[in-house]
């Protein structure tokens, strides 16, 4: 579970970069 939370966050991050640029 704590594995698939540090994945969803990545994700979360990534997004976020995008959505920046």
């Amino acid at each position: 579970m704590f594995e698939t939370l540090m994945f969803f966050q990545l994700n979360f991050q990534c997004m976020i970069t995008y959505g920046l640029f």
